[in-house]
């Protein structure tokens, strides 16, 4: 970077303006997801934001929770994509809490998430 230029550096990194985060968002209590849930994912996301401001790098999803890799622009803030994101999925029926974990220096491991999740779907 130049004298008038900041450098920021997360674990995840990221891509020109954009920072990388790790979310992970549980189902609704009793809600089995299944693989063909991404679909609703990737057109609901690219319904509600455009490329410059978040992208999906990778969706996973398990019965009980999605993982998101997601790129956010400098200029937007986790929870301006992420709670908006929810709750469009959620419009029709409750599929998703809207409570998630989100992270940019490293990836969770499996334990950890699926910590976080059982704890959330038992409140």
């Amino acid at each position: 970077p130049t004298e008038n230029e900041g450098l920021i550096i997360t674990g995840l990194g990221g891509d020109d303006k954009q920072f990388r985060y790790f979310v992970t968002i549980p189902a609704s209590r009793k809600l089995v997801l299944k693989s063909s849930f991404k679909t609703k994912i990737k057109k609901t996301f690219s319904l509600l934001f455009s490329q410059t401001e978040a992208k999906i790098e990778k969706i996973t999803i398990k019965p009980d929770h999605v993982r998101l890799v997601l790129l956010i622009s400098m200029d937007s803030s986790v929870d301006g994509i992420v709670m908006p994101f929810i709750q469009k999925i959620n419009f029709d029926s409750s599929q998703l809490f809207e409570h998630y974990l989100v992270v940019n220096t490293n990836v969770p491991n499996d334990n950890e998430i699926q910590g976080y999740v059982g704890q959330i779907r038992k409140s």
